[in-house]
């Protein structure tokens, strides 16, 4: 059976128009998982951005951290030459070192 051309032209309208899109980044839950540490986990964030966005400019960009049902999100707003865009990367695996000490537990084991 074949669909109308204009009946799916609707239905993509349709999609964009609800935020049902799904796209990677897009939101806490179809966050981009970054397993990397430190400065490393910032280049990891620009080069997937570089990527998926060719042209972006991230020197200006904005940076908020959140946390969210106990996970750690980094959500970035930077330039592309067709417009504003934000993503989310899931940064769980760099947020807790673990070389840090539990909080019951202030100065570390004793001797």
């Amino acid at each position: 059976m074949r669909v109308p051309w204009n009946f799916v032209a609707i239905a993509v309208i349709a999609s964009s128009m609800c935020g049902c899109s799904k796209r990677a980044g897009s939101s806490f839950d179809t966050a981009i998982v970054i397993t990397a540490h430190g400065t490393d986990r910032i280049l990891e964030e620009g080069n997937w951005i570089t990527r998926h966005y060719p042209g972006a400019d991230t020197r200006n960009a904005k940076w908020i951290e959140h946390e969210r049902k106990g996970r750690w999100y980094d959500h970035l707003f930077f330039s592309t030459p067709s417009g504003d865009r934000e993503v989310y990367f899931d940064v769980t695996a760099d947020s807790f070192p673990s070389n840090l000490k539990p909080v019951d537990d202030p100065i570390g084991p004793t001797a």
